[in-house]
């Protein structure tokens, strides 16, 4: 019931009952799903698509339900998830000190936790994705420096749609925030770049700074926030 993948693989068009999802392991690998189902019983630590010390993977057009995260990324670099459908799981992603890495146009709904976490992580681009529903937070970085989030749709999350924590230098820009419990938070972060984004109808804040300092926040449309 776990599948190790070393080489470039196409899968047909299915459901696949994988309890403990598939192991990447090697570097270089593609993976291309074809709109393939994984499927888990979200117990213990399961993951739908883990990688561990490695580089240069790509994912593209999964779906991935039922798992304890759903993308699980550690010690790795210069990877892509692309177009991919991750849906009630814990945790949609998470990036444990993962360094340039893209995750691009994917839709992150439903799940019990977060929609994207990422931890002690550099230069990763967050990218063009609908991020929905989860239990949650949309996106939260902890101990994470430098990344970009562009362009991404964020709403309906109990907890802020963006949280940084301890995490600097990154840049929040042109996201549509909408219904979450505040827009964007930032807590023992600094030199944070948030611009052009639009946070609408959030409560209680639409941007709550705090234990933060030197961030720029500019050209933002703030409006209908409690």
């Amino acid at each position: 019931d776990s599948m190790v993948i070393k080489n470039d693989v196409e899968f047909c068009r299915g459901v696949y009952l994988l309890p403990h999802g598939i192991i990447v392991g090697e570097s270089n690998v593609n993976l291309k799903c074809n709109k393939t189902t994984l499927l888990g019983n979200n117990t213990g630590d399961s993951k739908g698509i883990s990688a561990l010390g490695l580089s240069n993977i790509t994912l593209k057009g999964c779906k991935i339900n039922n798992y304890k995260y759903g993308v699980w990324i550690a010690n790795s670099s210069e990877s892509s998830f692309l177009e991919n459908v991750i849906e009630n799981n814990k945790f949609g992603f998470m990036l444990n000190n993962a360094t340039e890495n893209v995750v691009l146009k994917n839709l992150i709904i439903n799940n019990s936790l977060d929609g994207i976490r990422i931890e002690n992580s550099l230069f990763n681009r967050i990218k063009k994705n609908n991020i929905a529903y989860n239990k949650k937070y949309g996106i939260y970085l902890e101990s994470s420096d430098n990344n970009s989030i562009v362009n991404n749709v964020i709403k309906s999350h109990i907890n802020p749609g963006i949280s940084l924590d301890g995490s600097s230098s990154n840049w929040v820009s042109q996201n549509i925030i909408r219904d979450n419990a505040d827009g964007i938070a930032l807590l023992f972060s600094y030199l944070n770049i948030i611009e052009k984004n639009t946070i609408e109808g959030n409560a209680p804040n639409g941007i709550m700074i705090s234990f933060s300092g030197s961030n720029k926040v500019k050209n933002n449309s703030v409006v209908g926030n409690l």
